[in-house]
């Protein structure tokens, strides 16, 4: 269990300051949901499923390995769990940014209504 916490450690100090920055984001969300109760919502969603990729990146990195070498399956099947981690882990920040691009310059966000010049 050493290794593996060691691992992330290394791993958190790595994605720390992106953490921050949307943790950043989760609290200035949560502090302006009186101001845009919706915007607000889409926004702590997306901050919310940005931790959680960063996480399950993590675990899929530390714990997967460790699984799959137990159960006997090999080396080869270790590059194909890889593969979903990454097809799971880009399509969960696909989620997020469209989030955020819906608050930004959908209905909610600061640009609708702008007057033209």
């Amino acid at each position: 269990m050493g290794y593996e916490f060691g691992y992330l450690l290394n791993s958190l100090v790595v994605y720390l300051p992106l953490l921050i920055l949307w943790g950043i984001g989760l609290i200035m969300a949560i502090s302006n949901r009186d101001k845009n109760p919706k915007a607000s919502m889409l926004l702590m969603a997306a901050m919310v499923i940005l931790i959680l990729e960063v996480f399950i990146s993590l675990g899929f990195s530390i714990f997967i390995p460790k699984i799959v070498m137990s159960s006997g399956l090999g080396y080869g099947s270790i590059g194909w769990i890889y593969t979903l981690r990454s097809f799971l882990t880009v399509a969960l920040s696909i989620v997020a940014w469209i989030l955020v691009y819906t608050v930004l310059f959908g209905k909610y966000g600061p640009f609708r209504n702008t007057p033209q010049p």
